[in-house]
């Protein structure tokens, strides 16, 4: 392998220290908490509990040895797997715009397979900044062809990320850091067809527990190519990425603004794709502040950038579970009762008379300004008057973020105990400056099933 091409970008890695950027640990810790929000509302689904064999979900236990390079075990995969699963079942976890996909389900879901709960608080936060990073980076890269062909990136990209999370946690040099790599590109894989399904989230599991095996495989001795990016045949060639490129990229400065600041992390106030937040808070908008009987609507359409809209597979949904893909019912709910609940995204049918509604409802598709990206529903109504409304920046988006207040009523709406979810926030807080023993009994309480009924 090229030493200035293949080993630079991992040496920075390996060499970065991402905790001395405060604004990256803040973000850090945001991430952190709404990932275990995402989880515990997971917790009361019937098919993560049954893909973890109706145990109780948990993080590590203190049976983990604390030699980090003799962690993984097959409980550490299966608990990746679950996790990641799980935190990505209700699609209300974030988003990382670089990647175009769910960074935190699948980084954090591998480093908290390995922990131990006399390990420092800051190397997790260290970890999962840099794990943010390099799949920002990648992210890039690959996209938008990669997402645009197919491929979902919270797998593809979001192995390589948690794999990144795991090299700094574990402490691994730059031979094992290139091979663990190189054993992740042998797995990535992940499809958009899964869209509407269970296997979509559960993508996010298999790319954590593919970041898990590329380690543990590489610290068994198992020995794969330096080429995996770079050189004939890397995934840079076929992907058609410029090698230039690439490594302008990825060996930028540890130094600027990092991924999970800019662009940042998106924490989803509602539980459907992201792809459709604009369109979701134009169309309540519309539903606050404007008066008009829904059935005089005639038509409705809905603009998107181009290609922003490529996750959004459904326009004519048969289920709630569809319809976290679909700008259409998702639009149509906004402006039927201007707010959006779980209930309303369930494997159960959707209603025959609301598919009726939703041949009212079309997208078109218009350029990005200088503003930026935006969404537009418009409304025409039988008599031909017409109301819109533009979105740039939606709610939870780092231009338009959550308030504290929110974010943490997110977390006790999840654990349905304000006091474990007050406890768990105060943790967080203060994870850079402890070990991480309470903070683990804490969120393995969060796990349990007991104070949900």
């Amino acid at each position: 392998m090229n030493e200035n091409l293949g080993i630079k970008w991992i040496k920075q890695l390996i060499e970065a220290d991402p905790t001395t950027n405060e604004d990256a640990v803040r973000e850090a810790k945001k991430g952190i908490q709404d990932y275990l929000a995402a989880s515990f509302f997971a917790n009361r689904e019937a098919i993560p509990k049954q893909l973890n064999n109706g145990q109780p979900f948990t993080y590590c236990t203190s049976n983990s040895p604390i030699d980090k390079k003799q962690r993984i075990t097959f409980a550490s995969r299966h608990h990746a797997l679950v996790n990641g699963f799980r935190a990505h079942y209700l699609d209300i976890d974030d988003t990382q715009p670089s990647m175009r996909g769910h960074a935190s389900a699948v980084i954090l879901s591998a480093l908290f397979a390995v922990v131990h709960p006399n390990d420092d608080g800051q190397d997790v936060i260290s970890a999962y900044i840099a794990g943010v990073e390099i799949g920002g980076r990648l992210g890039n890269l690959f996209n938008p062809d990669l997402y645009q062909k197919g491929w979902h990136a919270t797998e593809f990209i979001g192995g390589f990320a948690a794999t990144a999370a795991l090299i700094k946690y574990l402490n691994l040099n730059e031979s094992e850091a290139t091979n663990a790599f190189s054993l992740v590109a042998s797995q990535a894989s992940g499809f958009r067809f899964q869209f509407g399904t269970d296997a979509k989230p559960l993508q996010a599991g298999i790319a954590a527990r593919n970041a898990i095996e590329a380690v543990d495989w590489t610290l068994k001795g198992v020995q794969g190519s330096e080429d995996f990016l770079f050189g004939d045949r890397g995934l840079f060639e076929i992907f058609e990425i410029d090698q230039a490129t690439g490594q302008e990229v990825l060996t930028a400065s540890w130094d600027g603004d990092l991924q999970i600041c800019k662009p940042g992390l998106w924490f989803k106030a509602y539980p459907f794709c992201s792809a459709a937040f604009r369109a979701a808070d134009a169309a309540v908008t519309i539903f606050r502040t404007t008066g008009y009987e829904f059935l005089d609507i005639e038509q409705v359409t809905i603009s998107f950038n181009p290609g922003r809209d490529a996750a959004l597979v459904y326009t004519t949904p048969t289920t709630g579970l569809e319809g976290k893909f679909s700008a259409e019912y998702i639009t149509y709910l906004g402006l039927k009762k201007g707010y959006y609940e779980p209930a309303d995204f369930t494997t159960d049918p959707i209603d025959e008379g609301i598919q009726a509604e939703l041949a009212k409802y079309r997208r078109i598709i218009t350029p990005e300004t200088d503003k930026g990206l935006s969404s537009t529903v418009k409304i025409t109504f039988k008599d031909g008057l017409s109301v819109q409304e533009e979105v740039w920046y939606p709610t939870g988006s780092p231009e338009n973020p959550l308030s504290n207040k929110m974010q943490f009523n997110k977390l006790s709406d999840s654990l349905q105990n304000k006091l474990l979810a007050e406890n768990i926030q105060r943790d967080i807080q203060t994870l850079d400056q402890t070990k991480i023993n309470t903070f683990l009994k804490h969120i393995n309480g969060g796990n349990s099933w007991d104070h949900m009924h």
